[in-house]
């Protein structure tokens, strides 16, 4: 059976305790880095990238010439075909 002078001794160990814990936690510091990881320019760059980008628009621009070209062509014939009057080989009309 625990005495008035066993509770008092106990309740003022706890406090002590208690005490000594928030004033450690009070003082506390942050043991995780929070800082940002340091910069990359080669991944920022991407230079893969670039140049697949920079072929493809190489690819775009050629194909487009081509059919400028192809336009031009047509434009510019000096005979005129007229469809609507030749006549197709391989239909047969009655």
């Amino acid at each position: 059976m625990l005495t008035d002078k066993n509770i008092l001794s106990t309740v003022s160990l706890q406090r002590r305790a208690y005490e000594r814990h928030r004033s450690r936690v009070k003082n506390a510091t942050s043991t995780v880095d929070v800082q940002p990881p340091p910069g990359r320019p080669h991944v920022i760059f991407d230079a893969k990238r670039n140049q697949l980008e920079s072929g493809r628009q190489a690819e775009i621009l050629r194909e487009n010439f081509i059919l400028l070209k192809k336009l031009h062509n047509i434009m510019h014939r000096r005979e005129v075909n007229d469809l609507s009057r030749q006549k197709s080989g391989c239909v047969r009309t009655r």
